[in-house]
């Protein structure tokens, strides 16, 4: 009985070890993991800022982000909404633009 036992367990730890050593090989290799790590300390470090403006600016400093704004998405061809009088007014006006103000010339 303990025989069989023992050579379960062996057998078992056989088969899994390689893959947890070759999955986590792998895993190392990849940058993902190295900025998911550098962010992980970015975080702890922008927690233990004192100051808004100093967590602000340390957050997120390792994911390649654009700094300008994103592109606009060409929709030309999506058709039509199937809701459309929840995103247009009675007139056919956007509701969602935003009035311009003359002050801030």
């Amino acid at each position: 009985m303990k025989k069989k036992l023992f050579a379960t367990v062996l057998l078992g730890a056989l088969l899994v070890m390689p893959g947890m050593m070759v999955s986590t090989t792998f895993a190392e290799d990849d940058s993902a993991l190295d900025q998911l790590k550098d962010a992980a300390e970015n975080s702890g470090n922008a927690a233990d800022n004192p100051s808004l403006e100093g967590a602000r600016d340390e957050a997120g400093i390792t994911f390649d982000t654009p700094d300008g704004t994103p592109p606009p998405v060409d929709l030309s061809g999506a058709g039509d909404h199937p809701t459309p009088q929840l995103l247009r007014n009675e007139d056919g006006s956007n509701p969602y633009e935003p009035e311009e103000d003359s002050e801030e010339e």
